[in-house]
């Protein structure tokens, strides 16, 4: 089954929820060019395991929204406009468990106004190098998700509305989109923020950087611990707000 989106007034609706499929949108146009906004691209699993390295987590424990609102204040002086979430999708077969927790945190992000686009993640068998009797391990890859996000970063460079574009990421091959959206404005005598972040617990190779052409902004420990979320996502989920009411004193 695909997650597939469409658009009414310039909002998204989650026609499908996703199990194994993949996510797909795009912008709908608006004529307002009043206000400049901000757009943040979220990759998912670069965020993650830069984390990871940066504040030892065991599991993907933060709420998408605070960590693009503080980026995009940091960056821009103002709250996220726009934010998109990508990441490869476990499948069932593989990985149930994983895979039941990224499928309900993807709708809260939704809850939360996020877009979402997702890929299966490709499932390999190995060899382990280090093991003698040549074990066979599986592995994933994911597929389709920096291109996605480059191809998106470039259609919102092309909105009249787009004041600023932040990718969260410091995969360098992004630096080739940043360049193209660098000729787009010189040709087309226009200023836009160009962006990345990414965690850094200060603790990791002095070379860590953001992606080449970009102002970067670091996301610190600091940072990180107000933007954890507690919330169980494995086993049946409960929409935020029913949650909230069901705890609630009658």
């Amino acid at each position: 089954m695909s997650c597939c989106f469409s658009h009414y007034a310039g909002h998204y609706v989650n026609e499908n929820i996703p199990e194994e499929g993949a996510g797909r949108h795009r912008y709908a146009m608006t004529t307002d060019t009043q206000d400049k906004k901000t757009y943040i691209f979220v990759d998912g699993q670069n965020f993650y395991l830069s984390a990871r390295t940066a504040f030892g987590l065991r599991y993907p424990n933060f709420d998408v929204k605070s960590v693009a609102n503080i980026i995009s204040e940091r960056a821009t002086g103002r709250p996220a406009d726009h934010v998109t979430f990508y990441t490869g999708m476990p499948v069932h077969k593989f990985s149930p468990t994983w895979h039941g927790f990224w499928t309900n945190k993807l709708r809260a992000m939704e809850e939360d106004g996020i877009d979402t686009f997702t890929r299966p993640l490709r499932y390999t068998y190995e060899t382990d190098p280090q093991a003698a009797t040549g074990f066979k391990i599986l592995s994933t890859r994911e597929k389709g998700i920096d291109l996605r996000i480059a191809l998106d970063a470039m259609e919102a460079a092309r909105r009249p509305d787009c004041g600023d574009i932040i990718i969260v990421s410091r995969d360098q091959d992004f630096q080739e989109v940043i360049e193209k959206i660098e000729i787009m404005c010189a040709f087309e005598n226009r200023e836009i923020g160009l962006w990345s972040s990414y965690p850094d617990g200060g603790n990791g190779p002095s070379h860590l950087r953001g992606i080449d052409g970009t102002k970067e902004v670091v996301v610190t420990r600091d940072d990180y611990a107000k933007c954890i979320d507690n919330h169980d996502y494995r086993g049946t989920y409960t929409p935020r707000q029913q949650a909230s009411e069901s705890m609630s004193p009658s």
